[in-house]
C-alpha cells in the first residue's frame, strides 16, 4: 500500500472546478457528501454534519498502512485503538487524509524516524498535528493535549515530547496543497473499494464508480464489458434455439422415449450439484443457516445484522447512488455481439436450459400432486423461456431465463401451485428489474440465509428424484447400471474437467466452447447419458417403469390416477379461457402450443394407433401403441 506514486503524479490531473467558496478545502458540502457516500460512513449522507469518527473501512486501512509504515513490535497498532482514539477525539476524514501526507512525507526526508516510533504513538501523534493544522485554517475545532492524552492513553509529558519529535522529523514542513488531500481521497476511496468488494465477493454502484475513474480498472472493465457483449450474443442464440425448439414441438417427440431412468438420475444430479454453493454460503455462519429451518427468514435478516454476518455492513450499510427507477431498453450497454464462439455457446446454453426446464417441468407436477404436464405446456415453456432470454441478451444481460429447481422445492413446501400466485411473482420481477435501489436492497441477505434455503429447497429435489426410482424394477441390473453409471458419469465429467491440469484443447476454439461447456453441466450430462441409455439397453416396458406400453414417466404417473382426477388435473394445464377461443388461429406448425383435441383422448387412456416403440434400437422392448400426438395427427 504506497502513496509515493499517487503523490508524485503529473500536475493537472485533478480539477477543483467547482470547489472554489472555501479556504482550505473548497466545497465543503460536496466533499461532506462524497466522503460519506464513497467512504462508506452511513446512509445520512446528504446531511451537513461532522464526521465525527472514522468509518471501518478506512480504520482497517489506517491500521494497515500505519503497520507497514512503522514497523516497530512495540505498542503495535489495533483497530480497537483506532476506533477508540477517533470517537473521543472526534477525528473527521479530512485530519485522517491530512495524516496520511505527513505519514508519506516521513518516509521521504526522515525514514530512520518510523523506525523508532511505535505505531500506535504515529497514528496518535499525525492525526493531533493533522487537526491543529486544520483549526489553525479555521476548519475544525481545538482539543486539547490533555484530552488527546486521555483518548490515547498517554501522559500529556510524554505526548508533548511526541508531538515536538514529530514536529522536528517533518522539519516543520505542515503547509499542505488541497489538490494533495483530494488526491490522497481519491486513493483511499479506490483502497476502501477494492477492500470491501473483495472481502464481499461483489462490488456495489458506487464501488464500481470510484474504480472506474483509476485508469487500470478501466482497462480491466473495458475488456470485461466486451466479454459481457459477448456472452449477450450468446444469450440470445441460445434464447432463439430454445424457443424454436418450443415452437418445433420438442417435448412431443422426447417425452415417449424419456422413462423414470431418465427423469430420476437428471433431478438427483439437480439436487446434488448445488452442495459447493450451499456449504460456500453457510459456512459464513452454520448455526445461523440452521437457525433458518426455525424462525422466518425476516427474523433471520434483522438476527444476522445485530451479528454483523450481512454481505453489507450494517452500520455502513452502503450508501448509494443507484435509483429508484430505470428503464432498461435494448443496446443500452452496446448490442450483443455474435462471434463463432457465442454461436457454440448459446447451443449449449440452450441445450442445458431446456434440459433443466423439462426436468422442472416434471418435477412440480409431481411435487404438486398433479400428473406431468402435457407436451403442449411444456413447449409453450420452453418457447416463453426463450423469448425471455432473447429480450435478456438485447438488454445486456450475461444471463437467460430458465426454470430453476429451488423454486419449484420451495413451491412444494408450501404447495402453491396457483397461477395468481406466478403472476404476482412474475409482477414482482418486473418491478425489481425496473427499481435497482430495490435490487441492490435484496442483496443485504445475508449468505447463511440463503445457503439454508438453498439447502432445504435442493433437498427436496434430491429425494423427489430418488422416489422416482420406484416406477421402475430398481433391482434389474439393467436399470441398476444406467441409474449408477448416469449419476457417477454426470458428476464425474465437471470435476476432470475442473481440475484437468491440460484444458481441453481441439486446434478450434468455438468446438472447445461447446465441449466445455456442455462437459461443466451435471444436468444435461445425467439426461443425456439416462436417455442413451434407457433407449439402447434392451428391457421390458414393466421393467423400465412404462406399464403396459410405451408410456413415459410423465404418463405413467398419471395413469395411476383415477380419471375424475385426471380429468380435473388435465384443467391445470389448459390455457385460460380468452386465449384458448384463439388457439383456432394459430398456424399450423404452431399448434404444439394449444391443447388439440386430440389430446383428451390421450388423457382417458383412449387406445391410439399401433406400430410405434419407445426404443430408439429396432427390436428392443415389445411394440406397442404410443400415446403421440403426431401419430394421430399424422393418421
Amino acid at each position: 500500500m504506497d502513496l509515493a506514486g499517487l503523490l508524485l503524479d503529473e500536475e493537472g490531473t485533478f480539477s477543483l472546478s467547482g470547489f472554489q467558496d472555501f479556504t482550505f478545502l473548497p466545497g465543503h458540502q460536496k466533499l461532506n457528501a462524497r466522503i460519506r457516500r464513497r467512504l462508506y460512513y452511513g446512509w445520512d449522507w446528504e446531511a451537513d454534519c461532522s464526521l465525527e469518527e472514522l468509518s471501518s473501512p478506512v480504520a482497517d486501512i489506517a491500521v494497515e498502512l500505519l503497520q507497514k509504515a512503522a514497523p516497530s513490535p512495540i505498542r503495535r497498532l489495533q483497530k480497537k485503538y483506532v476506533a477508540h482514539v477517533s470517537r473521543e477525539a472526534c477525528i473527521s476524514p479530512c485530519a485522517m487524509m491530512l495524516a496520511l501526507v505527513y505519514i508519506e512525507r516521513l518516509r521521504h526526508r526522515n525514514p530512520d524516524y518510523l523506525q523508532h516510533v511505535s505505531s500506535s504513538d504515529l497514528f496518535l501523534i499525525s492525526m493531533m498535528v493533522a487537526s491543529k493544522y486544520l483549526y489553525d485554517e479555521g476548519e475544525e475545532e481545538e482539543v486539547f493535549n490533555d484530552e488527546w492524552g486521555a483518548a490515547g492513553g498517554v501522559a500529556v509529558p510524554t505526548l508533548n515530547a511526541l508531538e515536538r519529535s514529530f514536529l522536528r522529523a517533518m522539519d516543520w514542513s505542515l503547509y499542505t496543497d488541497p489538490r494533495e488531500i483530494f488526491e490522497v481521497l481519491s486513493w483511499l476511496e479506490s483502497c476502501v473499494a477494492e477492500q470491501q468488494g473483495r472481502r464481499r465477493g461483489w462490488y456495489t454502484y458506487t464501488d464500481l464508480c470510484v474504480l472506474l475513474e483509476q485508469p487500470t480498472w478501466q482497462l480491466a472493465l473495458g475488456s470485461l464489458c466486451q466479454r459481457l457483449v459477448k456472452v449477450s450474443g450468446a444469450v440470445v442464440i441460445s434464447g432463439l434455439l430454445q424457443g424454436m425448439l418450443g415452437l418445433l414441438g420438442g417435448p412431443g417427440r422426447l417425452f415417449p422415449h424419456c422413462g423414470p431412468l431418465v427423469l430420476a438420475p437428471s433431478l438427483v444430479v439437480a439436487g446434488l450439484s448445488a452442495h459447493r454453493e450451499v456449504a460456500q454460503f453457510c459456512s459464513a455462519h452454520w448455526g445461523l443457516a440452521l437457525l433458518y429451518v426455525l424462525i422466518p427468514v425476516a427474523c433471520v435478516w434483522v438476527i444476522s445484522g445485530f451479528l454483523d454476518l450481512s454481505m453489507i455492513p450494517l452500520q455502513l450499510s452502503v450508501p448509494t447512488q443507484a435509483p429508484w427507477f430505470w428503464l432498461p431498453h435494448p443496446g443500452e450497454w452496446d448490442w450483443p455481439l455474435l462471434t463463432p464462439k457465442a454461436l457454440t455457446a448459446g447451443i449449449s446454453m440452450a441445450l442445458a436450459a431446456s434440459t433443466s426446464s423439462l426436468g422442472c417441468y416434471a418435477l412440480c407436477g409431481q411435487l404438486l400432486h398433479l400428473p406431468p404436464p402435457p407436451p403442449h405446456a411444456c413447449s409453450r415453456g420452453l418457447s416463453l423461456e426463450g423469448l425471455g432470454s432473447v429480450l435478456a441478451g438485447l438488454l445486456g444481460s450475461p444471463m437467460g431465463t430458465a426454470s430453476s429447481f429451488p423454486n419449484v422445492g420451495t413451491m412444494s413446501l408450501f404447495q402453491v401451485g396457483s397461477r395468481r400466485v406466478a403472476h404476482l411473482v412474475g409482477l414482482f420481477c418486473v418491478g425489481l428489474g425496473l427499481s435497482p435501489r430495490l435490487t441492490e436492497f435484496l442483496t443485504t441477505i445475508p449468505l447463511p440465509v440463503l445457503g439454508g434455503v438453498l439447502g432445504v429447497t435442493q433437498a427436496v429435489v434430491l429425494s423427489a428424484g430418488f422416489s422416482s426410482f420406484h416406477l421402475a424394477d430398481i433391482d434389474s441390473g439393467r436399470n441398476v447400471f444406467i441409474v449408477g453409471f448416469s449419476i457417477f458419469m454426470a458428476l464425474l465429467l465437471p470435476r476432470w474437467l475442473r481440475e484437468a491440469p491440460v484444458p481441453l484443447n481441439t486446434g478450434w476454439s468455438p468446438l472447445d466452447v461447446l465441449l466445455r461447456s456442455l462437459l461443466a453441466e451435471p444436468i444435461f450430462l445425467a439426461g443425456l447419458l439416462g436417455f442413451l441409455l434407457e433407449n439402447t439397453i434392451s428391457g421390458t416396458w414393466l421393467e423400465r417403469g412404462l406399464g403396459q406400453g410405451p408410456l413415459s414417466s410423465f404418463t405413467a404417473q398419471e395413469a395411476q390416477l383415477p380419471q375424475k382426477s385426471r380429468e380435473k388435473a388435465a384443467q391445470e394445464y389448459e390455457l385460460p379461457f380468452p386465449i384458448q377461443n384463439s388457439c383456432s388461429c394459430i398456424p399450423q406448425p404452431l399448434h404444439c402450443l394449444c391443447p388439440m383435441p386430440e389430446d383428451v383422448g390421450d388423457e382417458e387412456g383412449e387406445p391410439c394407433e399401433p406400430g410405434e416403440t419407445a426404443d430408439l434400437l429396432p427390436g428392443c422392448g415389445e411394440s406397442c401403441p404410443a400415446p403421440s400426438r403426431e401419430g394421430l395427427m399424422s393418421k
